[in-house]
């Protein structure tokens, strides 16, 4: 008999910088509410992740490649946002501090749990999806693994059908030819579905209603 899944809400990276700070956007301003709302609604545990850099972040290699201090370590901007906060309040919640984009320890600290609710925020609307793992290679350490092939070991935790999106402006993501990654993804992840959004950059600007409509057909 299957083991009872138990699922959990993934809040992602709802930080000052990222809502209406260095980083933010009137798209991610009209989510928060949304978000909020999502939160208090939720019954069972909630982790929160908190993208974290230093104060060396412009040496880094994210840092080269889009050079806005952003989510610095302990400054308001790092912080989440206070309408996530009070939304928290009282709930069953752990922050997750992530260094890169994958984030190995949210997989350890959910190692229990097959299925997670997550909320992507688009356009001002919230999606629901069935699996949330934020894996591909990220950060100084792991951009460079795209082009020697060498196989990121935080993909062996990913073993069911697998959504991964993202544009063809994304810098952050393509760091090498369009090709080169989605060979890498096929190679490397088991069932992977790959979803490429024409003029999309890394926060999908102006490009939320299209990433709304493939999360909502796939899932």
């Amino acid at each position: 008999m299957m083991a009872q899944v138990q699922k959990v809400l993934v809040v992602v990276d709802m930080q000052n910088d990222f809502i209406d700070g260095s980083l933010g956007s009137i798209e991610a301003v009209k989510v928060t509410d949304n978000a909020a709302a999502k939160i208090k609604n939720f019954t069972g545990n909630i982790f929160a992740t908190l993208d974290t850099h230093y104060q060396n972040y412009l040496d880094t290699a994210e840092g080269r490649k889009l050079p806005v201090e952003h989510c610095i370590y302990k400054t308001y901007g790092w912080r989440l946002h206070e309408k996530i906060l009070n939304a928290l309040y009282n709930k069953p919640y752990k922050t997750v501090e992530k260094e890169t984009f994958g984030s190995t320890k949210l997989v350890k600290e959910n190692n229990e749990n097959e299925l997670i609710d997550f909320s992507v925020m688009a356009n001002g609307k919230i999606a629901a999806g069935t699996y949330y793992y934020d894996f591909l290679p990220g950060g100084e350490n792991d951009f460079l693994k795209y082009g020697n092939k060498e196989k990121n070991p935080i993909l062996d935790n990913v073993t069911i059908p697998t959504l991964v999106i993202f544009g063809d402006k994304d810098d952050c993501v393509l760091t090498e030819p369009i090709e080169v990654v989605k060979n890498y993804l096929i190679e490397n992840i088991k069932n992977c579905h790959i979803e490429i959004i024409e003029g999309a950059n890394h926060s999908y600007t102006n490009k939320g209603t299209e990433l709304e409509k493939i999360i909502k057909h796939n899932f």
